[in-house]
């Protein structure tokens, strides 16, 4: 299955965030009120949103955007492209892990 994906941002002109279709994967259901499918991709590497960021950032060439509002985003740019598909290809890795073992 493959529910993530790099998506274009709308509100960052050739920039793309990992986007999450939570219409593939009925199993995965964020539990708190206002929870973010966001740090369910952290979750997957047993980190906290912040760290997962901080790796987006310095292991697969992210820019990090929005300091100071609720949720900090990790975007990359056209040339950074290749970097962000090696993490939606882990993410998808290790969800299929789970639903597999679950």
């Amino acid at each position: 299955m493959l529910a993530f994906s790099l998506v274009e941002s709308l509100c960052h002109e050739g920039k793309y965030y990992i986007s999450f279709d939570c219409e593939k994967c009925d199993k995965v259901k964020i539990g708190v009120k206002g929870g973010s499918y966001s740090v369910f991709a952290s979750r997957l590497f047993g980190f906290t949103y912040k760290d997962y960021l901080k790796m987006c950032r310095d292991v697969y060439g992210a820019e990090l955007f929005g300091r100071g509002t609720r949720y900090v985003i990790a975007l990359w740019s056209k040339k950074d492209w290749n970097k962000g598909i090696e993490l939606v290809k882990e993410l998808n890795k290790r969800l299929n892990y789970i639903l597999k073992e679950g």
